[in-house]
């Protein structure tokens, strides 16, 4: 089988500055879509697809395994899997930027992956965020992926129908992203691929101005030339508006004479792996350690986020995070490596907390704004608080400051898309939450600056429901 692809990005009408870019690899090709101020979204996109390319080639079997379980259901298991632990370090690895960056806290990039896989006839689909994978097969258009947006989110809880999209705000709001927290869910699916089928990547620059039939016809009309029909596709997007930048790459299958070994088992059902456990991020620090080292890479960030002329507190935060984080981790290191237990035989000893960081939504807190009651105002927000699901949403890129009554911190991240897992001692502990223009509710839901807490043996990490309110709000 010979694959044939075109690719190309164009920065649009409106932006300043082009966020996406794309990577070409031994027969996978992939999209990144970056956000962030500045130039911080370019600098994301960039850096995701130079790791996914560069560890493509050099991470080893053992290197996999350390950071994804189980990976047995996936058939040819390992080369599967080589692309889902580059995300994960790719994700890592712009998370500890921001850590040490704290200037890039609003850095992140969506991804979408398509490896061809020539000796079993199958695509191999991965995807964080809302760019997207298409397919045109016999003249019909089918979408590949399933954008893991806010949108998305309330269709599948039946909050929202597909007749009220056009009518709901911040469509755009996306629930996954490269760098939103300290580790990521990538979503993975095969497909089988036939002679003369189409597939077509993109940004949301293309399918955020045009419709899923005018690319279908684009494609089929300009299917005799792969360059005409990116080319195409982009100028549509551009005519529609531009307000977005487009990335689109399209590659189809030739059938070449030889034999092709079928698939019996295809995994039709998206399957999701996370790296979501402290271990996995120590072994993902120490692959890009060695790996970067091993290649020699040095990661240049923008200047206008790392210098500043003054040592501001900006900087001060850095380095104390760094600092924290790299006590925290030798500390659990050492910690299990002197039990000579497994992580279940421990369980019954765990303890920590669990933070679930969030803000109400505008429903809910201009409800609390517009009530005057000190006592219906406590209710609304009792009431948002043991039903956050439906009164609130996750609160991303808060700094979290954890320390323990004597001033030793403990703890410091991001908040992120997911709850966030601290392990910490017994004792007692003082947290912070900083993000311009917010505070915290405590327990008699108080606009406060500092939450106490204690942490128990519990058998677990207890969970700790932490609403943000704007400091307008008043108490």
């Amino acid at each position: 089988m010979k694959v044939s692809y075109y690719a190309k990005t164009d920065i649009g009408l409106v932006r300043t500055e082009n966020q996406d870019c794309y990577g070409i690899g031994d027969d996978f090709y992939l999209v990144c879509d970056g956000m962030g101020g500045g130039v911080a979204g370019a600098f994301a996109s960039q850096i995701a697809v130079d790791i996914i390319l560069k560890l493509s080639k050099t991470i080893n079997n053992e290197q996999v395994r350390d950071i994804i379980e189980d990976f047995s259901t996936i058939n040819n298991a390992i080369d599967i899997a080589i692309p889902i632990a580059t995300i994960m370090l790719a994700n890592r690895m712009l998370y500890n930027l921001i850590v040490k960056y704290p200037k890039l806290a609003s850095m992140g990039t969506t991804v979408v992956l398509a490896k061809v896989d020539k000796e079993y006839n199958v695509i191999n689909v991965y995807h964080v965020g809302d760019s997207r994978l298409y397919r045109v097969r016999e003249g019909h258009i089918e979408l590949l992926t399933k954008d893991h947006s806010k949108i998305n989110d309330l269709l599948d809880s039946r909050k929202i129908t597909k007749e009220d999209i056009k009518f709901t705000e911040n469509q755009n709001v996306i629930t996954r992203a490269l760098g939103m927290a300290s580790n990521i869910k990538v979503d993975y699916r095969q497909y089988d691929y036939k002679i003369g089928d189409f597939y077509i990547m993109c940004s949301d620059g293309l399918n955020g101005e045009i419709g899923d039939e005018e690319i279908n016809n684009l494609v089929n009309k300009n299917s005799t030339n792969l360059a005409f029909a990116v080319n195409e596709l982009i100028a549509a997007a551009n005519r529609a508006g531009g307000r977005d930048n487009t990335t689109v790459i399209i590659f189809t299958i030739d059938d070449d004479g030889q034999p092709v070994k079928l698939l019996k088992d295809i995994k039709e059902e998206v399957l999701s792996f996370s790296d979501d456990d402290l271990q996995k991020n120590l072994y993902e620090d120490r692959i890009l350690k060695k790996v970067l080292r091993k290649l020699g890479i040095k990661v240049r960030v923008p200047e206008n986020f790392v210098k500043e002329k003054k040592f501001t507190k900006h900087i001060a935060i850095s380095l104390v995070a760094s600092l924290v984080l790299l006590t925290f981790f030798v500390y659990y290191f050492f910690s299990k490596k002197s039990e000579n237990k497994t992580y279940d035989e421990q369980s019954d000893n765990i303890s920590g907390v669990v933070l679930n960081i969030r803000r109400l939504k505008e429903n809910r807190l201009k409800a609390v704004q517009e009530t005057n009651n000190y006592y219906d105002r406590k209710q609304l927000l009792e009431e948002a608080k043991t039903y956050y699901e439906n009164y609130s949403f996750i609160f991303v890129n808060a700094v979290v400051f954890i320390e323990e009554k004597n001033g030793y911190n403990k703890f410091i991240a991001f908040s992120g898309s997911y709850p966030i897992k601290v392990y910490l001692p017994i004792g007692k502990y003082k947290m912070y939450l900083k993000y311009k223009g917010f505070s915290m509710i405590n327990d008699n839901f108080e606009i406060v600056k500092q939450l106490d807490f204690s942490v128990d043996l519990v058998g677990g990490l207890k969970e700790k429901i932490i609403l943000m309110v704007p400091n307008t709000l008043g108490d």
